[in-house]
């Protein structure tokens, strides 16, 4: 293996361990510091002590984190490299943004064929999750 495909290989893991730290740290401050002024319900049951949450995380996090290093090793070898400063933020970030819609429906698309975790409950929670909720 080449010298420059090695720091190739070990960047992606760091970036895939990475995010995948970061979505934990952030299921633990959110839900466990907001655990006691969410409503039982749907929303309450996902969120708890579920196995199904910790796969969603993992899965979309190694998606994310392998799309990711995807993306930049692509833009960093080709023309992009040579245009503009404002040019590449531009594309790189329609690229993410891409690339976050990608991830979804990836793990929506999986766990729907496989039947795999509660789709009823996620259906439901999109149902209960509008605008004004996220905000």
């Amino acid at each position: 293996m080449q010298r420059k495909s090695k720091i190739i290989y070990k960047e992606c893991i760091f970036i895939i361990l990475a995010w995948t730290s970061l979505f934990y740290l952030y299921y633990v401050v959110s839900f466990w510091g907001l655990g006691d002024f969410i409503k039982e319900g749907a929303l309450k049951d996902l969120l708890g002590i579920s196995w199904f949450i910790h796969l969603k995380m993992i899965m979309g996090t190694f998606f994310f984190g392998l799309f990711f290093c995807i993306i930049d090793s692509v833009t960093d070898k080709t023309f992009i490299h040579k245009k503009s400063f404002g040019y590449i933020i531009f594309f790189k970030s329609l690229l993410y943004i891409c690339m976050i819609l990608v991830v979804f429906f990836i793990g929506y698309g999986i766990f729907y064929a496989f039947d795999i975790g509660p789709i009823k409950e996620i259906n439901s929670i999109v149902e209960f999750a509008t605008v004004k909720f996220v905000i």
